[in-house]
């Protein structure tokens, strides 16, 4: 996929939606919202757990943290997670590699979500930010495996499963299509029981999928139905909105 859209560009001149930099643009803009959060007073954490492709997602955190949080002290630890069949990252880590190598995947099937699968991450040159990351943090990264993940998803929560849980909690997972976030939070257990992450840590995880159906709260400024007009439905907006004040 990623040499047909190379080469795609290549023939017909057009620039590949989202670049690398604006991936971790977007990043930063989340570390931006945490960053205001932790800066309230008693609401700062010890660690911060995603799971990790390409690792955009920290990069862009902690750059925020680093950068704009001079107030902030000492930053979370982060913990990055992946799918154990397909781990780049966590094997060049544990390994100290100062780089990445590709791995040879024969099938998705056994990948626990196929949206994590790359099999060339190190393209996007975020390597060596994440290591940074994790030298900075004093990090680590971990695995799940379909067999944790199982296990994790029947394991008794105060009499019921983790999905009825954070149901409980106001999460709603809704339908179970999309994992991610979810073997994050397999992956942050997984380590609060290995001993990692000390117990009674505070632990921010980062729930980066789902599929459910919006709860109407938010309320958008302005709508657009089309391309066609939209330039002329926003300067009516922007109009109206001036003669109002």
């Amino acid at each position: 996929m990623k040499k047909s859209t190379q080469l795609f560009e290549k023939l017909y001149g057009l620039k590949h939606i989202p670049e690398t930099r604006w991936r971790i643009e977007a990043s930063r803009f989340r570390g931006l919202r945490i960053l205001e959060y932790m800066l309230e007073e008693s609401k700062k954490f010890d660690w911060i757990t995603q799971t990790i492709s390409a690792a955009f997602g920290p990069i862009g955190l902690y750059w925020s943290f680093w950068n704009l949080g001079k107030n902030l002290g000492k930053v979370p630890r982060f913990l990055g997670i992946q799918q154990e069949v397909n781990c780049p990252m966590y094997r060049a880590w544990k390994a100290r590699r100062p780089n990445l190598r590709p791995l040879k995947i024969d099938s998705t099937s056994k990948l626990l979500t196929p949206v994590m699968y790359d099999v060339k991450p190190h393209t996007y040159g975020t390597y060596r930010d994440l290591l940074g990351v994790l030298e900075e943090t004093k990090g680590a990264l971990c695995t799940i495996n379909r067999s944790e993940f199982s296990t994790f998803l029947e394991r008794d929560f105060e009499g019921m499963g983790i999905r009825g849980l954070l149901k409980e909690h106001g999460v709603e997972m809704g339908e179970l299509r999309e994992k991610t976030g979810l073997i994050a939070l397999a992956g942050t257990l997984k380590e609060i029981d290995s001993g990692t992450i000390r117990k009674g840590s505070r632990v921010l995880w980062c729930l980066t999928s789902g599929v459910s159906h919006a709860d109407g709260g938010a309320v958008a400024e302005f709508n657009i139905s089309g391309l066609q007009g939209m330039l002329k439905d926003y300067g009516e907006q922007v109009s109206l909105a001036a003669a109002h004040g």
